[in-house]
């Protein structure tokens, strides 16, 4: 479904102290709190090669995965905000 490809998954990030915004390809940061930072990268996309280059470049505690909420897809597909696949024509 294009509507899910275009949906966003966050991968929350926990550093072992704070620091500038993180810069990796594939994701952006959209939010910051101290040691914590939001970073935004399509839900179709593996969440594997930028965990591996977060953690060869930044000090890692932990991270988790957000996956977007159906409902979210959903109302951003119904307001126009994202395509829909009508499959082959």
């Amino acid at each position: 479904m294009k509507a899910w490809a275009s949906a966003q998954r966050t991968l929350v990030v926990d550093l072992t102290e704070p620091c500038p915004p993180i810069a990796i390809d594939g994701a952006r940061v959209t939010r910051v709190d101290g040691p914590r930072q939001w970073l935004s990268f399509p839900a179709d996309t593996s969440a594997g090669p930028l965990v591996s280059a977060l953690a060869a470049r930044y000090p890692l505690a932990d991270l988790s995965i957000q996956e977007p909420d159906i409902e979210d897809v959903i109302t951003r597909r119904y307001a126009g905000d994202l395509p829909i696949d009508v499959g082959p024509a």
